[in-house]
């Protein structure tokens, strides 16, 4: 059951790594001359796993500061919402298996 889990989490979380690539090559080509936390791929990268985790600076975008908070909250709100799909499509893999196993020894 645990391959499973493992198994599941795992094909969701690659789709969120490769969002996260995206996102930072995209924050670096639009932001690098303007802010330390995205001069190169490496810190876009880290600046955005860190906003992900609820870390980050308005103040970071410079002069672009309204697209750089309009991008930033799109992504956000893309993230969590695959992390929150990641959340119950592993309890809903998990409850439908164990439904199985648990019908199967009763019949």
């Amino acid at each position: 059951m645990i391959n499973l889990i493992i198994l599941e989490s795992l094909k969701l979380l690659i789709m969120l790594f490769c969002l996260l690539l995206c996102a930072s090559s995209i924050f670096t080509a639009l932001f690098s001359r303007e802010s330390e936390s995205y001069i190169n791929f490496s810190t876009s990268f880290r600046t955005l796993f860190q906003s992900m985790l609820g870390e980050f600076e308005m103040e970071d975008f410079g002069k672009y500061q309204p697209q750089g908070a309009l991008l930033l909250g799109i992504f956000l709100l893309i993230s969590s919402i695959m992390m929150l799909n990641l959340l119950i499509a592993l309890l809903g893999n998990v409850y439908s298996v164990l439904a199985e196993r648990v019908d199967g020894e009763y019949n």
